[in-house]
C-alpha cells in the first residue's frame, strides 16, 4: 500500500497560469521531525492545478500566484499550526526576492537542487539572510557545493534515498567539515527505521520522510495488556451492531479511559445543566456517531503513546478527511470512511504488519478491502488522499478519477480537516 517518498514532486513549477484569482490552489504538507521525534516544521508542496503536464510558460508568475494565494488567502498558520514552513524556490523567485512577501520567522527558504549557484543567486540569498530568513539547500547528493553557498546555508538537506550508506557517511562527513559550526543537517526521504537510526547516529538534527509510517517488524511481537483493552474498544466501535452496555463495561474497567470520557463530556463545550458522573450516561448523551469517533481518537492516541505525536495527529486528520468525503462515497457509511483514514497507519502504531493489525481490530469488510489496496471506490479515495499528502499530483488525478471525486473536493476537505485537527490538538483530545 505505501508509496515510496521518491514519488514526491517538490518542484514549485506549475501549469501556465490562465486562471482567475479565485481558482483552487492544491497544497499538501510533509512533517519535519527533530531528534526527539516531535514535529518542528512542515514542507509545503503545491501546484496551481494537479494536471498531468505542467506546460510552464511563465514559471515565476505562476508560482508567485500560487504562493500569494496559498499564504495570503488560506493562511500559513492554518497550514502549519504555527510551525515554520519549508518552501521550494527556483532561481527567479529568489532573485526577485519573492520570500519577502512572508514573515521570516514563518518561512525557511529552500533552494532547489536544480538552481545554478551563480553570483546573482548568491547576492539574492545574502539579502534574504540579511532580512532574517533561514536558507536550506535541498536534495543534496554531492560534496561539490561551492563554499560561499555552504556558508550561507542554515540547513543542508541530504537525500538519503539517492545515496548508499557509505555515500551518506562520506557526504555528511565532507560537508560537515566545510560548513560553519551552526549549520543543521536534515535527512530527507528517510524510508525506514534503519535509515532514521543511521541518520540519528551520524548526528543529523532533522528528519523528513515516511519512516514513521512503517512498522518495525519483530519476531514474536506481542501487545501489552493495556493495548489489548484499547484494541477491544476499537473492535467494538468497528462493529455495526453498536452496544452501549459492552462499551460501558470495557471503559469502566480502565480508570484512565473513564477519567478521559468524563472530563470530555463535562467540558464547557457541552450544555449540560449538571455534571455527568456515569460512563453509561456519558455514552448515551454523546450518541453513537460521536462516541465512535471519540473512542477512535483516544484509543489511537493511547496506543501510539510511545510514538511521535504526528502519527496520532495524522490518523485523526486522515479519518476526518475521508469522513468529509462521505457525501460523495454514499455506498459507504461515515464510520467506514472515518476508519479507513484513521486506521491507515495502524501497522506503524502497533509495530506489526498491516494484516496482523487489521486482524486484531476487525474493522468492516469495506475498510479492510480499502486498506489492503483492493479495487474499490473507498480504496481509491484513500489512495488519492495519500497521493495528495505527498504532493504527487499526477497520482491524485488518477485515483480521484477512479474514486469518482473532484480534485477540488480533495483540496477543500484537506484544508477543512487540517483546521479540525489543529483545533482538536490545541484543545487536547
Amino acid at each position: 500500500m505505501r508509496q515510496r517518498s521518491e514519488t514526491v514532486r517538490k518542484s514549485p513549477s506549475v501549469a501556465a497560469h490562465e486562471d482567475s484569482p479565485g481558482d483552487t490552489v492544491f497544497i499538501a504538507r510533509q512533517p519535519v521531525f527533530n531528534r526527539r521525534l516531535t514535529v518542528c516544521g512542515y514542507e509545503l508542496l503545491f501546484r496551481s492545478r494537479p494536471s498531468a503536464e505542467a506546460n510552464v510558460s511563465d514559471d515565476l508568475a505562476a508560482t508567485a500566484h500560487v504562493l500569494r494565494t496559498t499564504f495570503l488567502e488560506l493562511g500559513l498558520s492554518e497550514l502549519t499550526g504555527g510551525l515554520p514552513a519549508l518552501v521550494n524556490f527556483a532561481a527567479p523567485h529568489l532573485i526577485e526576492q519573492l520570500p519577502l512577501l512572508f514573515p521570516p520567522q514563518w518561512l525557511v527558504v529552500e533552494v532547489l537542487e536544480s538552481v545554478a549557484p551563480d553570483p546573482p543567486l548568491y547576492e539574492a540569498l545574502l539579502l534574504l539572510r540579511g532580512h532574517g530568513y533561514r536558507i536550506a539547500l535541498d536534495d543534496v547528493t554531492t560534496v561539490d557545493l561551492p563554499d560561499p553557498f555552504l556558508r550561507l546555508a542554515d540547513i543542508v538537506k541530504v537525500d538519503f534515498l539517492a545515496l548508499t550508506s557509505e555515500q551518506r557517511v562520506r557526504t555528511t562527513h565532507s560537508l560537515r567539515n566545510r560548513c560553519s559550526r551552526g549549520i543543521r543537517f536534515l535527512a530527507e526521504k528517510v524510508e525506514s527505521r534503519t535509515d532514521m537510526q543511521e541518520a540519528h547516529a551520524m548526528g543529523y538534527h532533522y528528519f523528513q520522510g515516511f519512516f514513521f509510517a512503517r512498522p518495525e517488524l519483530r519476531s514474536g511481537k506481542t501487545i501489552p495488556s493495556h493495548k489489548l483493552t484499547l484494541l477491544q474498544l476499537l473492535r467494538e466501535i468497528s462493529n455495526p451492531e453498536f452496544e452501549y452496555s459492552r462499551l460501558d463495561r470495557i471503559i469502566k474497567a480502565d480508570v484512565g479511559l473513564t477519567t478521559k470520557l468524563l472530563t470530555y463530556i463535562n467540558a464547557a463545550a457541552f450544555p449540560w445543566s449538571r455534571r455527568i458522573e456515569s460512563v453509561k450516561q456519558a455514552l448515551v448523551l454523546l450518541g453513537e456517531s460521536q462516541i465512535r469517533k471519540w473512542i477512535s481518537l483516544v484509543t489511537l492516541g493511547e496506543m501510539a503513546s510511545d510514538k511521535p505525536l504526528e502519527l496520532v495527529r495524522l490518523a485523526c486528520f486522515r479519518g476526518r478527511w475521508l469522513e468529509l468525503l462521505h457525501s460523495r462515497l454514499r455506498e459507504y457509511t461515515e464510520l467506514e470512511c472515518f476508519l479507513v483514514g484513521a486506521l491507515a497507519n495502524l501497522d506503524a502504531i502497533l509495530d506489526v504488519s498491516l494484516e496482523e493489525a487489521l486482524e486484531r481490530v476487525s474493522p468492516p469488510e469495506a475498510v479492510v478491502t480499502a486498506l489492503q489496496g483492493g479495487d474499490s471506490r473507498l480504496g481509491n479515495a484513500l489512495r488519492s488522499a495519500l497521493a495528495y499528502e505527498r504532493g504527487d499530483w499526477d497520482q491524485v488525478v488518477l485515483w480521484a478519477t477512479r474514486a469518482g471525486l473532484q480534485v477540488e473536493e480533495l483540496s477543500r476537505t484537506y484544508r477543512e480537516s487540517l483546521a479540525w485537527t489543529e483545533k482538536l490538538f490545541s484543545a487536547g483530545t
